[in-house]
């Protein structure tokens, strides 16, 4: 869908000394700046997509003088009419177009997303026991190479654990949450809004992966690092799907599930969600 026409145009200084525009009569040359930005108006690519009638209309002129002015125009190969109709060709050239505009506006989300993996979301690992500080800050850089090796074999693995599509669905139920309301409710941003088309992720997988995320500190951006990962289909390890584990899930959350331990007590009495019980 088109956005709205920038409310401006780029006007090249080189017009001033442009012998084809400077030969005409000035008011040719007003008409031409006016059905310029007529043609910007319009969004198509310097098109102009009305009828001769509105044209006119939007100059403050009549049918005839329109006509004159765009002989004039056409004469002096700063105007064309085609199929679409009337045609700055300069346009093209000179203004940013739709196209170049959301091309702009992917590339620029494309580097929020990646901007916002790190550091703020290292990947889907099981989390370490924590080390002191003077252990952490004697590891070399060799140790810290291995060790990321290591994450991303157990990213490859922990996307696999993940339960079957029939138990997320059974606690689905239990929660009584669509995904809409929770991706609603932490506010993620409209760049991982295709999460909720995605059929193979639940809304339990979006509580189990905020759950991951928010059981350490590592994270600190939990809520865009859960949707980061499974956009990405890195699921969190299983025992993120026991509600034994989501004590530390942000409040506006827990007030809409209901409280961990009753949802694992319901979850035990259900029987249907028992894959997760042993976690």
């Amino acid at each position: 869908m088109a956005g709205k026409p920038l409310p401006w145009l780029k006007l090249n200084h080189d017009y001033l000394d442009d012998p084809k525009l400077g030969a005409l009569p000035e008011v040719i040359q007003l008409r031409y700046f006016k059905l310029y930005m007529l043609a910007h108006q319009c969004q198509a690519d310097g098109a102009i997509t009305l009828s001769p009638e509105e044209i006119a209309w939007k100059l403050h002129i009549t049918l005839d003088e329109l006509t004159q002015t765009q002989d004039a125009l056409i004469k002096a190969n700063l105007y064309r009419i085609n199929g679409r109709g009337p045609e700055i060709p300069a346009y093209l050239g000179e203004q940013i177009t739709q196209a170049q505009r959301e091309e702009e506006r992917l590339k620029k989300a494309g580097q929020r997303a990646t901007k916002s993996m790190s550091p703020a979301c290292p990947p889907h690992v099981p989390p370490r026991e924590s080390e002191s500080e003077s252990e952490s800050e004697s590891e070399s850089e060799v140790d810290i190479e291995s060790e990321v090796d290591k994450d991303q074999v157990a990213i490859s693995q922990s996307s696999q654990s993940h339960p079957d599509p029939d138990k997320r669905a059974a606690m689905d139920r239990l929660m009584q949450v669509s995904k809409l309301e929770i991706y609603n409710l932490l506010k993620i941003p409209p760049m991982y809004r295709f999460l909720l088309d995605d059929q193979e992720i639940t809304a339990t997988d979006l509580i189990a992966g905020l759950a991951y995320t928010t059981s350490s500190t590592r994270f600190r951006k939990p809520a865009i690092c859960m949707a980061m990962n499974l956009v990405r289909h890195e699921y969190p390890e299983k025992q993120y799907y026991s509600p034994m584990n989501w004590g530390k899930l942000p409040r506006v959350i827990i007030d809409r599930i209901g409280d961990p331990d009753e949802l694992h007590r319901k979850s035990l009495v259900s029987g249907e969600y028992s894959e997760f019980i042993e976690h």
